[in-house]
This record gives structure tokens, C-alpha cells and sequence, in this order.
């Protein structure tokens, strides 16, 4: 019988590999079927995180409206697809066309369910708690496929460059967030003393934030001199990824917070020795915003 140790190896050991080649692809506009396999990839882990989020609303006996939810989720993807193509004829347009009306049908399914239910004692919770999902995971999980796409200005061998940053720009997000798990794990087990939010998480430590800010620092300068040594610059690269290193702690503590909300300890066990999907993202789709909007300020430094 394999330990948990052993299963969480084995299991980051298969699906490590198969994550970044879908996601190192999924900027290579020369081959579009990498390019909409990524994004099939992202809308189907977020219609997950959604659907892990119903169960554990369910738990706690308010559950979300779960199709509504969907939908929306659907409509932030949509809105990555739209925003990363915003230079194709009409898909801007397409995007108003579809997203807001798609968006006040998400609300309308919401209002519908909580009148037909008639239970006014949770109206509040469940309608507030499906709001909650859409943005939560689609609003900011969205970032994760607009990120690849977006043009960045670098200085490159004496020249200014406007070039997509592709997949690469993603996986130093990734190397940022993993490298400040990391470390943040072990530098908790290390050194941990002193909580740091024990109402929430009673693991969690200060010293277990500062190897996560130490850690995002040191993901988000692996990553960036294997994929993209000419941009961010070092301080830079530096700077975010120790915000990186605070908000994936941030985005850590939301999502116990919800769990303890519920009364549960993993939001599934879908992933074998990891929990569920969104005990995997949960940091990664807090940080994806700041970190798409910080790399693109610090071009113009």
C-alpha cells in the first residue's frame, strides 16, 4: 500500500509534465489546436473548481446554483478567448454581443432558482454564494488565458520588442506560486513558531510567510532565465515574484476560510494526494491578476 507521500509524488510526477506542455503550447499561435486546447484546458479546471465549490456549499446545506455558475464561468472564459484575440475583426463586438447579455441570463437563472426554491432563510447565502463562485473562479481564473496572449514591450539586444510572451509568461506565474508553496512549507516546518491567522489556518505561520516571499522570489527568477531572460528585468522579476509570495498565502487563507465556512477539510479529493482542484489553484487564481497587471506596468520601467 503506498503511502500519501508516495501517491503525491507519483501523481505531480505524471501530471507536472502533461500541464506544462499544454500550457508552454498553449501561446504558440503557429499550431491554433495547442493554442484552443489550452484554453479548453483552463475554462474545464475552472468549471471543476466551480463544481468542487457546489459540493462544498452543498455541505453546509446553501448550496450555489450550480448551472448558473457554470455559465458564468463560462462567460469569464469567453472573455479570456475574446481579450486574447482583440485584434480580430469583430471580436471585440462578439464579446459585448455575448458576455453581457450571457452574464444578466447567469443572474436572471440565480433569481429564478432562490424564487422558485422559497426559502427566504437562504436565499441570501445561496444567491450570494453563486455570485461569489462566478467571480471568484471565473473573474480571476480568466487571467490564466488572457496572460499568454498579451503583447509586451522588452528592450532585446540594444531594441524595444512588442512581442506575445506566450506560454512562458504563464509558467514563471507558476514557478513563482510553486516556488513560494515550497518554501513556505518548509521553512513552516523548519522554523514555524509563530501563527500567522490561526483563526483560519492553524498551520500557517510567519515564517512560513516569509520562505513563501523568499520562495516567490526565487520561482520567479528560475523561471524567468529559463523562458525569458530579457523581461521582467531582474529587480523586477524580484519584486513580483515577492508579491507573488504574499498574495498566493492571501489566496491560501480565502480559500480555508471557505472550507471552514463549510465545515470541510479538502475541497475534494479529485486529485489523489493533493485534495481538489481548488485546494491546487487556489493561490495561482488570486495571484494571476496582480501578476498580469504588474508585468505589464514594469515594461515601462
Amino acid at each position: 500500500m503506498l503511502s500519501e507521500a508516495s501517491v503525491r509524488i507519483i501523481f505531480a510526477v505524471v501530471a507536472i509534465p502533461v500541464v506544462l506542455f499544454i500550457v508552454i503550447n498553449g501561446g504558440n499561435d503557429h499550431v491554433p489546436i495547442f493554442t484552443w486546447l489550452f484554453r479548453a484546458f483552463v475554462i474545464g479546471v475552472l468549471a471543476g473548481g466551480v463544481i468542487e465549490f457546489w459540493r462544498m456549499t452543498r455541505e453546509k446545506g446553501t448550496p450555489i446554483f450550480l448551472p448558473a455558475a457554470l455559465v458564468g464561468v463560462a462567460l469569464f472564459g469567453l472573455r479570456g478567448l475574446t481579450a486574447a484575440d482583440i485584434d480580430a475583426a469583430g471580436a471585440f463586438g462578439l464579446f459585448q454581443t455575448v458576455f453581457f447579455p450571457g452574464m444578466f441570463i447567469a443572474l436572471f437563472l440565480v433569481i429564478c432558482a432562490e424564487v422558485l426554491r422559497a426559502q427566504p432563510e437562504q436565499a441570501i447565502a445561496r444567491a450570494g454564494g453563486t455570485v461569489l463562485a462566478i467571480f471568484y473562479i471565473g473573474f480571476l481564473g480568466s487571467y490564466l488565458i488572457i496572460i499568454p496572449q498579451q503583447l509586451f514591450s522588452f528592450s532585446a539586444g540594444g531594441m524595444q520588442v512588442s512581442a506575445k510572451m506566450g506560454g512562458s509568461a504563464l509558467i514563471m506565474l507558476f514557478a513563482a506560486v510553486w516556488g513560494s508553496d515550497t518554501f513556505a512549507y518548509g521553512s513552516g516546518r523548519l522554523f514555524g513558531s509563530r501563527l500567522l491567522w490561526p483563526r483560519l489556518s492553524p498551520k500557517k505561520t510567519v515564517e512560513g510567510l516569509a520562505g513563501s516571499v523568499f520562495g516567490g522570489m526565487v520561482g520567479m527568477c528560475i523561471g524567468r532565465t529559463l523562458f525569458e531572460p530579457a523581461f521582467p528585468s531582474l529587480p523586477a522579476a524580484l519584486c513580483i515574484g515577492a508579491v507573488i509570495g504574499v498574495l498566493g498565502q492571501a489566496g491560501d487563507l480565502f480559500e480555508s476560510l471557505l472550507k471552514r465556512s463549510c465545515g470541510v477539510k479538502d475541497s475534494s479529493h479529485l486529485l489523489p494526494g493533493h485534495g481538489g482542484i481548488l485546494d491546487r489553484i487556489d493561490a495561482l487564481i488570486f495571484c494571476a491578476p496582480i501578476y498580469y497587471y504588474l508585468m505589464k506596468a514594469v515594461q515601462w520601467l
